[in-house]
């Protein structure tokens, strides 16, 4: 860094309004000054005289015995820098000559904007001097371009890649130099791209590109590209060897087989778990040890290894102990010019492996068996994480899963909050275009003005605002997939045309555009309006309606499958238990009084319900004074669960399980869905009951 005190004029002493303009004259022209400064009476800076100004007074009616206080060419609103300024922020002040003071004010020099100027210059030359050194002596090869593709900067790593000296090279296009690299594309793009291989011949090369950017602009492209053709080969053949070392550990540890490797001796150098059960030994103890010695203490294979060293070729013999039958197998292992160099030997349990055998015959007949009656309960089970109780909503998903697998467009009809975007996400996963994507549109949601390039898209400078390159819309954003139109009641009347042109060509024409554009896109509609009012009133077109009514799901309201309330509350519970890692319960009159609740807001406000009963409950017993005041006056209206007196607090349980599961067995008319409803084990419902007819003396 280069500050102005580097290349200022320093100055003895600043002058006066008092100093007579021939004493400026000298003053200036002795020491060769671009200007001098001046000060006032107190001591603050006037002006600076420069020489032009009194060359043009004097030369004038001027005097040289006048004032400088007389001279009307000083330039009064001089500009000060600091010596410790940079020049670069120097440069950034308009001045012809300017002061330079210390940080405490005290006038120390002057600098003219021409010397300025040629100390960048000189800083700028040098830097670009320095710059060509380092990339000359970087070993690996740096090609820069222009926005045009012409190389301006190739270095010597460079050239030597390519045969081609420095001055062959700059001033042509890349793509005549070089093999392609994607210098080009990085000029388009202006995307950075790291350790990029290519090859080049037998040559493997990595290459580093970046845009070169200035004023927001893309005004060339570096490229750095290393030869790791040697690296590239013996990284290889470590990774190989060291791949090869586990996958012989791994074999070895994981086989049920006992392995022992000794050295041409016997001496041990290697066992495995499995020979380590076998012997009572651990390898510690062993390792070292050589086998033929161990055979007084009972350990597998001793003889073996005498016999393989003789032989020199795979020996099996079969050893008993106790009820247990082993194959054993001694191996050996020779070197290049034939020196035996390990000895592998292998145990196997051969009582172990015929049980094995019929446990494995078994084991398939019931995988088998097991994976079938998994496939079908899956099949009649899997609702894409949906809750579903209830036979309304299993007629629901029934025809759902027989829909998905056709393009038919569907109309999913209800209120809000019953599960209309879930249903669409169960059709997309199930459907042929599960693999692609799932967007969803909220039609009410975006401002009119926008939803049309929302949904359609737009080109570049359609309109004012748009994006240089344009914008594709959500029908090409769900392109191979699933695209749902949520609240199309509120889709604007003029969309509507285009919508239904979609619907029919499937192609779409983008704001702004003249080329249609091929699309191929599930259509899912929902709404929680009555679009055949909205037709026969003239708010909606006909010709659309019928085309989205292909398939209408209608999904009944909550208060309508009352079933499905108490397995939504559990699941619920448990959802938010692991988000805010709280453990609530709900009292037996809180579930009543939830299955009474007409529920207007669905599905959504049970779960709205359950987190904020959740988050603001202050133990963890829920009870039903801590629901809104229209539960209360539900539940008191409907007759709930209750204790009429005083008794001991167990008793009290007792009968409000009585209660509970009297009242579960009366509505749904079977211990299975009475506990499902109560959220227990069909078990403990007829533990329950047996338990309160034994207390009644039956």
């Amino acid at each position: 860094m280069i500050w102005v005190k580097d290349v200022m004029m320093p100055i003895p002493f600043p002058l006066t309004e008092t100093h007579r303009c021939e004493e400026a004259l000298k003053l200036i022209t002795r020491h060769r000054a671009p200007g001098w400064p001046v000060l006032n009476g107190e001591g603050k800076l006037i002006g600076i005289v420069v020489l032009d100004s009194l060359a043009g007074y004097l030369s004038g009616d001027g005097s040289r015995e006048d004032a400088l206080s007389c001279m009307k060419a000083i330039d009064r609103e001089p500009v000060i820098l600091k010596a410790g300024m940079p020049l670069e922020e120097a440069w950034g002040h308009s001045f012809h000559v300017a002061a330079v003071s210390r940080e405490d004010g005290e006038i120390i020099g002057v600098l003219s904007r021409a010397k300025l100027a040629l100390a960048l210059y000189q800083r700028a030359e040098f830097q670009v001097k320095e710059l060509e050194a380092v990339l000359n002596s970087a070993h690996n090869g740096i090609v820069v371009i222009n926005s045009e593709g012409l190389i301006t900067s190739f270095n010597r790593a460079a050239e030597k890649f390519t045969r081609l000296s420095g001055d062959q090279a700059l001033g042509r296009h890349v793509l005549d130099v070089l093999v392609p690299m994607g210098l080009m594309e990085t000029l388009q793009t202006g995307q950075s791209e790291y350790s990029e291989k290519f090859r080049v011949g037998r040559g493997t090369y990595i290459i580093n590109r970046d845009p070169v950017i200035q004023d927001g602009k893309i005004t060339g492209a570096v490229g750095v590209f290393q030869d790791i053709s040697e690296i590239e080969s013996v990284s290889q053949e470590l990774v190989s060897v060291k791949e090869l070392n586990r996958e012989l550990d791994s074999v070895i540890q994981s086989s049920s087989d006992g392995f022992v490797v000794t050295d041409a001796s016997g001496q041990i150098l290697r066992v495995n778990s499995a020979y380590e059960k076998l012997s009572q030994c651990t390898s510690q103890e062993l390792y070292g040890r050589r086998i033929q010695e161990l055979g007084e203490e009972g350990i597998f294979a001793h003889s073996l290894v005498d016999v393989v060293l003789q032989r020199r070729h795979p020996v099996t013999v079969m050893e008993s102990k106790q009820d247990h039958s082993f194959m054993v197998t001694g191996t050996p292992v020779f070197d290049e010019d034939g020196r035996l160099l390990r000895v592998v030997i292998n145990l196997r349990d051969m009582t172990m492996l015929n049980q094995l055998r019929q446990e494995l015959t078994e084991s398939k007949r019931l995988s088998e068996k097991y994976h079938l009656e998994l496939s079908e309960l899956r099949e009649r089970q899997d609702t894409g994480g949906m809750v579903v109780s209830g036979p309304e909503l299993e007629r629901v998903l029934e025809l759902i899963m027989r829909v998905a697998k056709v393009d038919s467009t569907v109309l999913l009809l209800g209120e809000s909050g019953v599960g209309k975007e879930g249903m669409a996400k169960l059709l997309h996963t199930k459907s042929q275009h599960s693999e692609g994507p799932f967007i969803k549109v909220n039609c009410g949601a975006i401002p009119e003005q926008l939803l049309e390039s929302e949904l359609f898209g737009y080109e570049g400078g359609a309109f004012t605002g748009a994006k240089r390159e344009g914008k594709i819309g959500m029908f090409e954003l769900a392109n191979n997939g699933t695209l749902l139109l949520d609240e199309i009641g509120d889709l604007p009347f003029n969309l509507q045309a285009k919508l239904l042109r979609v619907l029919q060509e499937r192609e779409i024409v983008p704001v702004g555009g003249s080329k249609p554009r091929e699309v191929n896109v599930r259509i899912l509609a929902a709404t929680h309006k009555d679009l055949e009012s909205m037709v026969r009133a003239g708010e909606f077109r006909e010709d659309l309606y019928f085309r989205l009514n292909v398939v209408p799901i209608w999904i009944p309201p909550l208060r309508e499958r009352r079933g499905d309330i108490v397995p939504l509350l559990h699941h619920f519970r448990e959802k938010f238990s692991k988000k805010y890692g709280l453990h609530r319960e709900f009292a037996p009159d809180v579930v009543e009084a939830f299955v009474q609740y007409e529920w207007p807001g669905n599905v959504r406000e049970l779960e709205n319900m359950v987190e904020r009963l959740m988050v603001m409950a202050p133990s963890e017993l829920i009870t039903l004074s801590q629901l809104p005041p229209v539960f209360q006056r539900q539940g008191s209206e409907e007759g709930g669960v209750s204790v009429h007196s005083l008794m001991p607090l167990k008793e009290a349980v007792m009968e409000v399980e009585r209660q509970l599961i009297e009242k579960a067995l009366k509505k749904y008319g079977s211990t299975y869905k009475a506990a499902e409803a109560l959220g227990v084990n069909q078990s403990t419902v007829v533990r329950r009951m047996a338990r309160f007819r034994k207390g009644k003396g039956e």
